[in-house]
């Protein structure tokens, strides 16, 4: 058997097989009592949508595109006490500024599209947890 070298406070300590193993597992407890790993999988249960914000249409500096992004804050469910935030970019291709792109039909409609995407993470069935969830039957439907 060999040993392993671990860090208690600070310093590097050489233990034994047995000592990295609890070692290991003091740190996995750690870690699981610090995340919220046995709702990670759940449904996020009923939310209701705190504030959204529109950041407006903004020009990229190095492409003839305009980008903006909707943020968005989700309170309720099993969500910790903070809420839990989302957000989504658009980018609108081939508009010369960021006036004409809220003039344009299409981009409004974009607009739109992307508001309603959004505001599925209040849903109770969404299992979004971190940006979008590839078992969400909302998102992963709709990104398509």
């Amino acid at each position: 058997m060999g040993t392993y070298v671990i860090y208690r406070d600070g310093e590097e300590v050489e233990v034994g097989w047995f000592s990295e193993m609890l070692d290991r597992l003091r740190r996995f407890w750690k870690t699981a009592k610090q995340t919220d790993w046995w709702h990670y999988f759940q449904g996020n249960g009923p939310g209701e949508v705190l504030w959204k914000h529109f950041t407006g249409f903004r020009e990229l500096q190095n492409q003839l595109d305009c980008v903006a992004q909707w943020c968005l804050m989700v309170k309720g469910g099993i969500r910790n006490s903070s809420g839990n935030y989302y957000y989504r970019n658009m980018v609108a291709h081939g508009i010369l500024n960021a006036s004409e792109a809220y003039k344009s039909g299409i981009v409004a409609s974009q607009v739109a599209h992307e508001e309603r995407i959004l505001d599925l993470y209040a849903n109770p069935e969404c299992s979004c947890r971190i940006g979008y969830h590839h078992k969400c039957p909302h998102h992963h439907t709709t990104e398509n």
